[in-house]
């Protein structure tokens, strides 16, 4: 090369970042969506009537914003006119450990952030991707950090984020090994001491960055013992050595583990308009140090995250206290004494945790960018020096190519997702537009045009639709995006994230917000420090069903390290890209400090945003902070939330070219007491009992899971040996590590090592009292019925029970099997998650204590079914009206276009007239009915009659009769066995239940006479009334909620139940139970 020519400056700041191509139909995509999971006016649009536009930000996710053209809004309906589609794309890391499956985790934290508004407001989860709701909004930056409400509301939310029990793994994800990881990674992809010379990297020459690594793992763990902060004496060159003291120090701060947003920055915290704070991106999260999360939002507290070029001031106390004291006070009035008596829940000692935790933040950073061998934006040249230099951060960070027909996708997924006014448009009406930003999504913007929005504002007519790109790594295991999907739901549903609209197999649809990051100006405004230091307590309260045993941090950076050793000569490169600190410290011995520290600081593992920066605080002019991108987040130590956070308070999180002071401990405290303050009055007791909930320990995390925050950026960097835009290399050796999940279950045949895999469910969903058992203190049965699943209890033997009943003692498992059919297309057990864990938090269906894979734990209930007895019972049947009227009004994040009865009757009846002479089938079983009517002519009456009954389509069971209703001894009825549920008629719940009414579901071998209208009427009575009460006069004024209407509807719909099961049968070429010989005439005979 002629060195006498200069290499050209780019302005990166001038890159989208954005993952992944946008699809050529993505318009198509997005209307097809919203037109399925909105329902409204979205089926009734063409794809002319919206308009989609990509999305800035993403690296895990594409990002689309879909929206009706403005002249078909309509403000009467309920249904949003603009959503954000967040499509999937590949983890950077998977956080959890979900057998194959990383997205289960996001959808299970997504559902529960959602429902516990401290997350985006879902509208539709699908396999590939969410609808989410749009929000106008700002990130959480300096102004918004200088907002002592604000700040004080996203402490609140921290605590309530921290506070929640989310049933996946309760393992604390090892920081320290990630740190190592990336180590090894980026040492051996290059010379680091060479590179860090040729990068003039002053600190990683000054400094040994494997000490400092160990240091702070050390730390991590005992943050009890003194930390000194200003610790610059490292040994050697080496950056091992910083690694190695970041990894002692991480065990020394004791911060304690718990559901963890794990990315909690400000790029991540939405200042909505209309919604507050709404943290995003829980994609990382998991139970790990709750240090984490205030680390990671104070590491950045007052910049953005890019601005690694200037020197700024960590935030002073007396900045954090106030963050600290609204989380502690709300971790108290969430969790009470229990956390106000815990040592480490002081003000103190969180902001201790906070302090550390930045480090941890700035370690990930200088780590994961160390790693780097390839840029991370597509089509642009890789230059380890230049990146080195953090000048990437100055590119509009754009991840794939936009699709040529994404207009077309996002149009479609509107109208599929949104319906309302998106069904009366056509693609000409739309606008859509790439939304800059995204390395694991593509982000769009698709708006109906000005001349075409209307009034209505139930359905959005602009939102942000989010296409999934592959997440550079994932953090809660398996498929990458079903735990996005139970996140994004719960996180909007509680306003901690973005508002939902519509979920689906590729991405989300979320709403649009008006926004700008949480940076310098909002990390000034003390309004908004304390809303999303509330927000975060919400995070951190959250009880999202992922394993517990989610993101093992220490796993996280030893492989980043151990990645980028393997790939670079570290000290080469570190010297060649003339990285002055790294050429300093040793950054194994860094890494090697850290992970001890991360243990030592016992940080609470707790459900965790995992990338809780300002970034991801979008800042709205309507819906206050909205928290987005959790993507990564899982269960993990809370601490990286505070870690990540605060390690790039009032600055850009990628501004490392400038040395910068961490946030004092009063710029920290108002955090941390606003996280507490709004954690206590979430948590109550619990809470204020447990030591780390008091600033100090929390202040302790801080600082620590700030310096992992910074050692998962250098780790990640120095790791790199391709594009993060392009794709990551993803090791998935670990989704293997769980033997029983790769036994293919038999319907009917217990597994012989069922014991066993029912107990480390139960140790790694539960937690608790499961930890210290042995597998010959359990007993686990097989339960009778289930011809979809199988169904077992596991509980713990009497001799070994205790008195807390915070951790269930027996539960019932549910391991899936193929359906008989699968009434929401795609993934078929994706609608199961969705349905399952919004029917829990609303008392509607079993408690859910967690997810995964291939199946579920559930609460087990001593019950009996629904049958004669319990008929006869007004108190049973008002009750159970009640419940149907509840299940009715549900806004479900699935397909409103949903299931087609006469689709599945047709289909039944040509497979059996395929399979046999049907009216000699008939005649040799003597079935009378059928020899004298003629079943087709029947099946055509009954289907021209299911169309002119008009009866509404909801949100609807499918399989509404007694033997899925059980009355139980402790939680009145509780409804089961929603895994045929979908948006279809109502009148087909009314007719399954009163076509058994008073008999068992197969007893058809004696006539009976259908209920007469006195009985039925009481039940419509107590729905009609329990519904007006609920919809008010919108259900009172539609002339189809009389009682003579849904008289009619049960009449019709019971005939549709008992054709449905005529035609089952006659279909059926073998024997739907295992081990027992198939006869159709006997079949026949029966029915």
């Amino acid at each position: 090369m002629d060195n006498n020519i200069e290499e050209p400056i780019v302005d990166f700041m001038k890159v989208e970042w954005q993952r992944g191509r946008t699809p050529d139909d993505i318009k198509d995509i997005c209307f097809q969506l919203c037109a399925d999971y909105l329902g409204g006016v979205w089926p009734q649009v063409s794809i002319d009537d919206i308009q989609v536009k990509r999305l800035s930000g993403g690296l895990t996710n594409q990002l689309y914003y879909c929206a009706l053209n403005e002249d078909l809004r309509n403000n009467d309906t309920t249904e949003p006119q603009e959503v954000v589609l967040r499509l999937y794309e590949a983890k950077h890391f998977n956080n959890m450990d979900n057998e194959g499956n990383e997205r289960l985790s996001d959808t299970i934290i997504s559902v529960m952030v959602s429902e516990y508004n401290l997350g985006p407001k879902i509208y539709g989860l699908f396999e590939s991707g969410q609808i989410l709701k749009y929000y106008k909004h700002k990130p959480f930056r300096s102004d918004e950090q200088n907002d002592a409400k604000l700040v004080d509301e996203l402490g609140k939310r921290l605590a309530q984020i921290h506070a929640m029990d989310v049933p996946i793994k309760k393992k604390c994800i090892s920081l320290l090994d990630t740190f190592g990881s990336f180590y090894k990674e980026a040492n051996n992809s290059y010379d680091l001491q060479t590179l860090y010379e040729e990068c003039n990297c002053q600190s990683l020459m000054t400094y040994d960055l494997k000490g400092e690594l160990e240091w702070l793992q050390k730390t991590i763990k005992d943050i009890d013992s003194p930390v000194m902060f200003t610790h610059v004496d490292f040994r050697g060159n080496n950056i091992m050595g910083e690694l190695e003291w970041l990894q002692k120090t991480i065990k020394d701060i004791d911060s304690p583990v718990m559901f963890t947003h794990v990315d909690f920055r400000g790029n991540n915290i939405m200042v909505t308009e209309s919604d507050g704070l709404v943290i995003i991106d829980y994609e990382y999260s998991s139970y790990t140090y709750r240090g984490l999360d205030f680390g990671s939002l104070f590491a950045e507290w007052g910049r953005v995250w890019g601005e690694a070029d200037k020197l700024q001031d960590f935030p002073s106390d007396s900045v954090i206290k106030p963050f600290i004291d609204s989380y502690i006070s709300e971790s108290i009035r969430l969790r009470g004494e229990e956390f106000a008596d815990d040592l480490r829940n002081t003000c103190q000692h969180i902001l201790n945790e906070t302090k550390l935790f930045a480090l941890v933040a700035n370690m990930f950073f200088v780590l994961i960018t160390l790693k780097a061998t390839e840029s991370v934006i597509p089509d642009f040249p890789f230059n380890k020096k230049n990146q080195m230099a953090q000048e990437f951060m100055k590119l509009e960070l754009t991840r794939g190519v936009t699709p040529v027909d994404i207009k077309e996708k996002c149009f479609q997924l509107c109208v599929d997702y949104l319906g309302g006014i998106w069904l009366n448009l056509t693609i000409d009406d739309i606008e859509v537009k790439r939304i800059t930003s995204g390395l694991t999504n593509q982000l769009y913007y698709c708006g109906v045009n000005e001349n075409h929005r209307n009034s209505d504002e139930s359905v959005p007519q602009e939102v942000a639709i989010r296409l999934y790109q592959d997440k550079h790594f994932n953090s809660n295991g398996g498929n990458e995006r079903l735990s996005d999907t139970i996140i994004a739901l719960q996180v909007s549903q509680n306003n901690l994230g973005p508002k939902i609209y519509g979920l689906f197999e590729s991405g989300q649809i979320l709403k649009y917000y008006n926004q700008r990051p949480f940076r310098s100006d909002e990390q000034k405004n003390p309004k908004l420090v304390r809303e999303l230091a509330q927000k975060l307590a919400h995070i951190h309260a959250m009880d999202v069903p992922l394993k517990k045993t989610g993101t093992d941090i220490s796993e996280w950076l030893d492989d980043f390290y151990n990645k980028a050793n393997n790939l670079f000569d570290l000290k080469s490169l570190i010297n060649e890209c003339n990285c002055e600190t790294l050429k300093k410290y040793d950054l194994n011995a860094e890494l090697q400090w850290l992970k001890k520290t991360i243990v030592e600081i016992n940080s609470p593992v707790m459900f965790t945003h995992v990338d809780f920066r300002g970034s991801n605080i979008m800042v709205t002019e309507s819906d206050g902070l909205v928290i987005i991108d959790y993507e990564y987040s899982s269960y993990t130590y809370r601490g990286l939330d505070f870690g990540t956070l605060f390690a790039e308070w009032d600055r850009f999180w990628a501004d490392f070219t400038r040395l910068q002071d961490f946030p004092n401990d009063t710029t920290i405290k108002t955090f941390i007491d606003a996280y507490i303050e709004e954690s206590i009055r979430l948590r109550g007791d619990h809470f204020r009992r447990d030591q780390r909930n008091t600033f100090q320990h929390i202040l302790k995390e801080t600082k620590v899971f700030s310096l992992v925050s910074n050692m998962f950026f250098v780790l990640v960097t120095i790791k790199s040996n391709e594009s993060m835009i392009s794709g990551l290399d993803f090791d998935i050796s670990k989704q293997l590590a769980q033997e029983f999940m790769k036994l293919e279950l038999t319907r009917g045949v217990t597994p012989v090592d069922i014991k066993e895999k029912c107990f480390q469910l139960c140790v790694d969903y539960l937690g608790g009292i499961w930890l210290n058992l042995t597998i010959d203190d359990i007993e686990v049965k097989r339960i009778t019925s289930g011809l979809t699943n199988q169904l077992y209890y596991c509980g713990v033997n009497e001799n070994h029970r205790n008195s807390d009943e915070s951790v269930p003692q027996e539960v019932a498992i549910r391991l899936y099997q193929d359906k008989h059919f699968n009434s929401n297309g795609g993934n078929e057990r994706l609608s199961d998650t969705i349905i399952a864990l919004q029917v829990s938090q609303n008392n509607l269906g079993p408690k859910i204590y967690g997810l995964f894979e291939s199946g579920q734990i559930l609460k087990y209930y001593n019950q009996r079914p629904f049958r004669s007895d319990e008929q006869k019972n007004p108190k049973l049947v008002r009750e159970l009206a009640q419940k149907l009227a509840h299940i009715h009004a549900m806004d479900v994040p699935l397909k409103k276009t949903g299931t087609d009865i006469s689709e599945w009757l047709d289909d039944f009846y040509n497979k059996a007239n395929n399979l046999f002479d049907l009216k000699s089938l008939i005649n040799e079983c003597n079935c009378e009915t059928l020899k004298k009517y003629d079943l087709n002519a029947e099946l055509q009456w009954l289907k021209k009659t299911i169309v002119e009954i008009n009866s509404p389509v909801m949100f609807t069971h499918v399989d509404f009769r007694g033997s899925n209703i059980m009355v139980t001894e402790s939680d009145g009825l509780v409804i089961i066995d929603y895994e045929y549920s979908s948006y279809t008629y109502r009148g087909l719940d009314f007719g399954t239940l009163f076509a058994e009414w008073d008999r068992f579901w197969a007893d058809f071998t004696r006539l009976q006479d259908f209920p007469n209208d006195t009985t039925i009427k009481t039940f419509i009575d107590a729905y009609i009334e329990e519904s007006i009460r609920l919809r008010g006069d919108h259900f009172r004024r539609d002339q189809r909620n009389t009682f003579q209407h849904i008289l009619k509807e049960t009449k019709v719909f019971s005939l549709v139940s008992n054709m449905f099961f005529v035609l089952v049968t006659i279909k059926s070429n073998e024997s739907m139970i295992s081990g027992l010989d198939f006869d159709i005439s006997k079949q026949l005979v029966i029915t």
